[in-house]
């Protein structure tokens, strides 16, 4: 999958509320962190009303998709997700929140 099919597909995900269809899309580093049910897998406090990826960066060893999240109230945030490969294949590998700090920094702390 391409760096746009990751971040559309995990949109989908948070839109819908159904967490578990992110966990395919994850490395099995992350898979195996990531399984507390209250995950902040996103910018924000509430779940987004809408989520589209809007671009790429990072490099070609850690590629991002940049993902534009819209919040009831009107609120906006721009998250990345940090992409690796393994065996040919991309997967999300952390999740860069718009406001600072990371998914695996989130999980890191007590």
């Amino acid at each position: 999958m391409s760096p746009a099919a990751i971040g559309a597909a995990f949109c989908a995900a948070l839109v819908s509320g159904d967490p578990s269809a992110i966990t395919p899309l994850l490395t099995p580093d992350l898979a195996e962190r990531a399984t507390a049910p209250d995950i902040g897998w996103h910018s924000g406090d509430v779940a987004p009303l809408a989520c589209m990826p809007v671009g790429a960066t990072g490099t070609a060893e850690r590629p991002e998709s940049v993902l534009f999240l819209t919040f009831s109230g009107g609120g906006t945030a721009s998250d990345r997700l940090v992409l690796s490969f393994i065996d040919s294949q991309l997967f999300i590998d952390d999740v860069a929140y718009a406001g600072g700090g990371t998914l695996r920094e989130t999980l890191a702390a007590p």
